[in-house]
């Protein structure tokens, strides 16, 4: 029998700290059947392809919104880990919103597997909070959600979970008091959730080379301060850290520094900048999670030192009044999705960035009433050197109201976009203006209502060339190339539905 330990847990809420203590064990996760309730399938529970678990599997209706959903329970408040068995047997990757009570926190991409009977497991980290709480999969294309098979549940502890494996600080709570200790020595007790994580933190090995690790098991306030990463950290955080706003600064920062790891954090509040980031190489950020009331989501900053092999998995961003995620002066950039909801600027926005990799930009409510948009390059993103070389490449953009869905400006390209899905936007669904080397729906397309498709100009720079629009379907908007400038933008296999092409 693995040990168990006694971990104090806590959220933030409208500014009051709830506190949960529960014996958590180290053990295998929860499985919850899709074919048992209380889960409930907007569809039918089947049982004609082989491999599945239990007595059927979940074969949801083929549209968006038809759920899957979970209800799940959880020991204490923190950071779960889903597992999620399915089966995709088209050769479509079936997008989905997830939901944890009520609320959606990211947006997961279900590839195909090669066959209805070829059995995979997703995995994926969301926060939840102590005692009951649903889990929803709803889909947000017409092919619906693949064949669900069960869901793995676990908070904490497990493989993957937040503050698992080996650690050498951690900082705990036990009502209003905070304790950070590094093996057996305490190196801080009190009511100061910054003070406990600040002095875990300086607890580690002074001038290391190596990473060592943090666990912050505990939620609670910063106020308008700044927790600093230095080099050589991991820092996990399970519980739920609120913020203020710190004119200029970020609640986190790592600066000037290599070997970051942020592989969890969940944040509330009105930062100025949720996470600052700059003269970084070698930094990752794992499952992030920023339901905030303004501010900026993450920001690697402008005028001050480049960054180099960035990686960030999950980000999730909600009711910032800037961007979720604003990137200058990186080379090396690794996403896999940034899902932003009610943010007033931007979900991705890439300037001065090269040798980009990106899964998924899901943008819903963005850059209302703004010029910016779901996805936007910007301030000569992919040039290197004097040229556009495809450098920057990403699978799929989805956007929802809002703003413009796609921006490219200000001498910016070297991007290929996969896939798009673009609905009802404020402004332009699509605007490329003095940009290069761009394709859109290298591989598939919509496009419907909202403002138009358009390549457009500014004298101040050259006129837009190289433009690629593909296997697009546009629907009650217009596709427009005005003023008349640029050389090579084509049109392949665009088919218009209630729309006007106007074309150099």
């Amino acid at each position: 029998m693995r040990l168990q330990r006694l971990i104090a847990c806590a959220t933030v809420l409208a500014g009051a700290v709830v506190v949960s203590s529960a014996t958590v064990a180290v053990a295998a996760p929860t499985r919850y059947e899709a074919e048992t309730s209380p889960a409930t399938c907007d569809g039918t529970i089947d049982t004609n392809h082989a491999g599945y678990s239990g007595s059927g599997f979940c074969n949801a209706n083929n549209a968006v919104g038809a759920a899957l959903q979970f209800t799940v329970n959880a020991s204490a408040a923190g950071t779960a880990t889903l597992g999620i068995r399915f089966a995709n047997g088209t050769t479509t990757a079936r997008p989905a919103d997830v939901l944890v009570n009520g609320t959606s926190v990211q947006s997961a991409s279900f590839e195909g597997t090669g066959a209805w009977t070829t059995w995979v497991t997703k995995s994926l980290s969301v926060s939840v909070n102590a005692g009951s709480n649903t889990i929803r999969l709803s889909p947000t294309a017409a092919d619906g959600l693949p064949n669900v098979d069960y869901l793995d549940f676990e908070v904490g502890g497990g493989t993957g979970g937040c503050g698992s494996g080996s650690f050498n600080a951690e900082v705990t709570q036990s009502g209003s008091t905070y304790t950070a200790r590094n093996g057996s020595r305490t190196v801080y007790t009190g009511t100061s959730y910054l003070s406990a994580i600040n002095g875990a933190i300086g607890s580690l090995t002074a001038g290391r080379t190596s990473q060592e690790k943090v666990v912050v098991r505990a939620g609670g306030s910063i106020g308008a301060s700044t927790v600093g990463v230095p080099s050589n950290t991991s820092l996990e955080v399970c519980g739920t850290m609120n913020v203020g706003n710190r004119s200029g600064r970020g609640a986190v920062e790592t600066v000037n520094a290599r070997n970051v790891s942020i592989p969890y954090l969940t944040m509330t509040g009105n930062p100025y900048f949720g996470i600052r980031v700059y003269g970084m190489n070698n930094l990752h950020l794992g499952q992030i999670t920023m339901q905030l009331s303004g501010g900026l989501g993450i920001r690697f900053e402008r005028d001050l030192a480049a960054n180099s092999n960035v990686r960030m998995d999950n980000i999730f961003v909600s009711g910032a009044g800037s961007h979720a995620v604003e990137t200058w002066n990186v080379d090396g950039l690794t996403v896999g999705t940034v899902t932003a909801r009610n943010v007033g600027e931007s979900a991705l926005l890439l300037q001065t960035t090269t040798n980009a990799q990106v899964g998924l930009v899901d943008g819903q409510n963005v850059a209302t009433g703004t010029g910016y948009g779901v996805f936007r390059l910007a301030n000569r993103a992919g040039r290197v050197g004097s040229s556009y070389p495809t450098n920057i490449r990403v699978g799929e953009v989805r956007a929802s109201g809002g703003g413009r869905g796609i921006f490219c400006v200000s001498e910016s390209g070297g991007v290929v976009i996969d896939r798009i899905t673009i609905t009802n936007t404020g402004n332009n669904s699509i605007l490329l203006e003095n940009c290069y080397n761009v394709t859109i729906a290298a591989v598939s397309g919509t496009v419907s209502g909202g403002g138009e498709v358009r390549i457009a100009a500014r004298s101040e720079f050259p006129p837009s060339r190289d433009i690629s629009l593909r296997n697009l379907t546009v629907s009650n908007t217009n596709i427009r190339w005005s003023p008349c400038q640029g050389t090579n933008n084509t049109i392949t296999n665009v088919t218009r539905v209630n729309s006007t092409l106007y074309w150099c």
